[in-house]
């Protein structure tokens, strides 16, 4: 499992993910490395990255007050 955060992490500065970085991902994927994305924000403000990125595990939202599955 991979866990990260989204601002200054997997987002630039325009708060849009690198295609080099999707292309990771994908790998990440391909090997069946699941993605987690840890953030403050709510699941709501999350979820166009999460559909972006095709990802099918879990969010950690809220700084970890809250496990969603989308």
């Amino acid at each position: 499992m991979v866990a990260v955060d989204l601002d200054g992490t997997l987002l630039d500065d325009r708060k849009q993910i690198d295609p080099d970085t999707c292309q990771t991902i994908a790998r990440l994927r391909s090997m069946g490395i699941p993605l987690i994305i840890a953030s403050a924000r709510p699941p709501r403000s999350v979820l166009r990255l999460y559909q972006q990125l095709g990802l099918d595990s879990l969010q950690i939202n809220y700084n970890g007050a809250m496990v969603w599955n989308a």
